[in-house]
């Protein structure tokens, strides 16, 4: 290879990858989850990603408050994330919502998960 052209082909190589980086950071749709335990009894409430476990149990009245970024689909303006709730190791429901806002509220009743 001729040595005057490697660092044509090195800058050519960073800006492709340069470019690839920053058109996947394009598709994130950062926002806030707060999920909520509208239940008498404890329960654990996660979004996708995550898994049951002592730290996402909420007591009766209880929040959490998650902040992420969710992969959104090219030329789309909203994003899809699944909530879950469960108790004893166990999933009790799922729910797939649909948003395009940046602070979602999640409410657990008992039975249902309900996007406020």
């Amino acid at each position: 290879m001729d040595k005057r052209k490697f660092p044509l082909l090195l800058t050519s190589i960073a800006t492709v990858i340069l470019l690839t980086f920053s058109s996947c950071e394009k598709n994130l749709h950062e926002m806030t989850i707060q999920l909520i335990n509208g239940s008498a009894t404890d329960i654990h409430l996660w979004i996708q990603g995550e898994s049951i476990d002592p730290s996402n149990k909420l007591s009766p009245g209880a929040s959490r408050t998650i902040t992420t970024k969710i992969e959104r689909e090219e030329n789309q303006p909203t994003v899809s994330f699944k909530a879950y709730a469960g108790q004893n190791g166990q999933t009790l429901t799922s729910k797939t919502f649909e948003t395009a806002g940046i602070i979602v509220v999640i409410r657990y009743s008992g039975g249902t998960l309900v996007m406020e």
